[in-house]
């Protein structure tokens, strides 16, 4: 199941972008469920990170588009994002907010099918990297590629991404079994890290992009054993 959301305050805009997605699903075997808004706010409000792509105008009451994305991106990283406008001025700024394209109004079908399949051939890939992190009132999205590193403090834990710290309740030992797909390793009681952003590794110290982290001595061999099999792997 596809879930889209289109953010359209324009009736016959909305309507038109319904009857491509209808019309899409049936051309291509998806089943994909739509919900509708009026404008952005309502979007946000509680929001679930529950959808796969969302159709964004620029031009909305209260709060247009370009600002809503920005505030989407501090709670989800990973939803793919296609501006629906005839502000083609604005392409640019998209990049910003990590839009993946726009489609500029009127809307062709053929112009929609071409950029909704990128959309979801993007939402397809990225599936299976998608990590979620309960938080006071709510869910975050992020993308596991994007954690930098994972520690855990009191009861508290802290995922270092790439936007920043996002602190959750949970234990290490979940959060590990939970990023085990991922390929996390385990350098001290205290700390995950993702492969992936480690830069040197020096003796005990690991250097995590600006960050200098320690392996414990009861750790240094399996840790340096998982990370020559990680780099071994991804070569």
């Amino acid at each position: 199941m596809l879930e889209v959301a289109i953010v359209e305050d324009e009736e016959r805009d909305a309507r038109r972008l319904e009857e491509y997605l209808a019309r899409y699903a049936r051309e291509n075997g998806r089943e994909i469920a739509v919900s509708r808004y009026g404008e952005a706010i309502s979007l946000l409000e509680n929001y679930t990170a529950r959808f796969s792509v969302i159709l964004m105008d620029i031009e909305l009451p209260l709060l247009n588009g370009m600002d809503a994305a920005r505030k989407l991106r501090q709670v989800d990283t990973s939803v793919c994002l296609v501006f629906i406008t005839n502000m083609a001025q604005f392409a640019c700024e998209g990049y910003g907010v990590d839009a993946l394209d726009f489609i500029v109004k009127p809307v062709s079908y053929a112009d929609f099918y071409l950029k909704f399949s990128r959309a979801v051939s993007r939402a397809d890939a990225s599936s299976d990297d998608e990590f979620h992190i309960r938080v006071a009132g709510g869910v975050r999205r992020v993308r596991a590629c994007d954690i930098a590193y994972v520690e855990v403090r009191s009861h508290s834990v802290l995922y270092h991404t790439e936007q920043g710290v996002i602190e959750s309740r949970d234990t290490l030992a979940t959060v590990e079994e939970r990023l085990r797909p991922a390929r996390f390793l385990r350098c001290a009681k205290s700390y995950l890290v993702n492969p992936r952003h480690i830069t040197a590794v020096d003796g005990a110290k690991i250097t995590v992009g600006d960050e200098v982290l320690y392996i414990s001595g009861n750790r240094r061999r399996s840790f340096l054993k998982e990370f020559t099999a990680w780099q071994t792997g991804r070569g």
